[in-house]
């Protein structure tokens, strides 16, 4: 279990989330950011523009208990 983010590495700017599976996870999201259906418009629009070379998934913590999970995503 992860917090983890997606970083733009032009603009630093960060889209932040959870997973209990972090790479299933990151998996998801490059499937849904190559397909243009991404839930988030802005993660969406800049993928778009920047392309998938200038993101970076990064763990920023690992989670022990799943409880704590969302608590420490916010």
């Amino acid at each position: 279990m992860a917090i983890y983010s997606i970083v733009n590495l032009i603009n630093n700017k960060q889209y932040v989330g959870s997973a209990i599976n972090f790479y299933k996870r990151k998996n998801v999201h490059i499937h849904l950011l190559k397909s243009n259906k991404h839930h988030s418009a802005y993660l969406q629009n800049a993928w778009n523009k920047y392309g998938e070379k200038k993101f970076e998934f990064k763990i920023i913590e690992k989670i022990y208990l799943k409880e704590h999970l969302l608590v420490r995503e916010q």
